[in-house]
């Protein structure tokens, strides 16, 4: 056998093991799917999440609409943070945001994060960037789950609602306001919703942090101290 014999069985071998990693995780997430999750639990969710809006680039091609439209598209992986973010300002106090390791197959694990909430006395994961929504129970043991923080759903609100006052009240630097004024004059539009947007935008190695790993535009409209509508734009983190 010569050099080309072997590097040919390395590479059918390396073949074999990718496949087998596919199959494994595409196991996993067709038995999460096959889940039967009443319709009072589907209704829940999509009441509290009727008025969240998501905006991104993705391939030079913009994408809007509802969290609930877009995850059923499958458009939301790789917005993991910021989508989890977005949406557990809707849910009670007391749910939260898990973030760690998901399990895909033997030799794949998944840096991530995904909503956990109580309904009925009963906990479910939301994930919306995975098109999973289940028993946290059986999210848990399919994908043998390692977290290693998070944050509550009351942690993240009022973060953001601090955030958004906080901004609403800075007074702007000259350099600020001359780049203001140049941006306006070359993308009116841009520069109109700058003025209404909160910038979210952390880059911590707190895992705890409410907004971790997050770089989101915010545009809010908050009665008595609770946010009832909120549109998320998010930013691509390479670009800024």
């Amino acid at each position: 056998m010569d050099a080309l014999d072997i590097l040919q069985m390395k590479l059918i071998e390396g073949k074999d093991l990718y496949e087998n990693e596919q199959w494994e995780k595409q196991k996993k997430f067709d038995f999460l799917k096959s889940q039967n999750i009443s319709s009072e639990v589907l209704e829940y969710v999509n009441m509290l999440l009727h008025y969240l809006t998501i905006e991104f680039m993705r391939d030079f091609k913009k994408y809007v609409g509802n969290i609930l439209y877009l995850m059923k598209k499958e458009q939301l992986e790789g917005w993991c943070w910021e989508t989890t973010a977005s949406a557990i300002c809707f849910f009670q106090d007391d749910d939260y945001i898990s973030r760690g390791y998901l399990k895909f197959s033997e030799h794949k694990d998944y840096y991530h994060s995904w909503i956990v909430f109580r309904f009925n006395g009963e906990e479910f994961v939301f994930d919306p960037c995975l098109n999973i929504l289940c028993r946290k129970e059986v999210f848990d043991k399919v994908f043998e789950v390692n977290v290693l923080g998070g944050a509550t759903a009351k942690q993240v609100r009022e973060y953001l609602l601090q955030e958004m006052e906080k901004q609403k009240t800075k007074e702007l630097t000259e350099g600020e306001k001359i780049g203001r004024e140049f941006f306006n004059s070359i993308a009116p539009s841009g520069f109109e919703r700058q003025q209404k947007e909160t910038r979210i935008k952390v880059k911590s190695e707190d895992i705890n942090h409410p907004m971790y790993e997050n770089y989101t535009g915010y545009i809010a409209e908050v009665e008595e101290g609770q946010i009832r509508k909120l549109t998320a734009h998010y930013y691509d983190k390479r670009l800024c």
